[in-house]
């Protein structure tokens, strides 16, 4: 899955990121895994970016198609569905 960072626009693959362990977990609770930046280290900061190949453009969208579940940017929302509500169904 490709993911970006909104911090830093980094851009990259779901197997890149890092991981670090919350520093202040609830008390009394195992302390969680945050997802990280790897280029700035920021948490909590990625998004899944459009599936398209050629796209580094952040989702807007979840479509069920026949090939299956697709998440992609407006742009690139599936046509027989883009003039369904006038407005990406937004």
């Amino acid at each position: 899955m490709k993911v970006g960072c909104e911090e830093c626009d980094w851009r990259g693959q779901m197997s890149e990121v890092d991981y670090v362990e919350d520093p202040r977990p609830l008390p009394g609770t195992k302390a969680d895994n945050w997802v990280i930046c790897p280029q700035c280290r920021t948490p909590e900061h990625l998004r899944e970016v459009c599936d398209e190949p050629e796209c580094q453009s952040f989702t807007t969208c979840g479509t069920n198609t026949p090939n299956g579940y697709r998440r992609t940017c407006s742009d690139h929302w599936p046509d027989r569905l883009k003039g369904a509500t006038g407005s990406h169904g937004i």
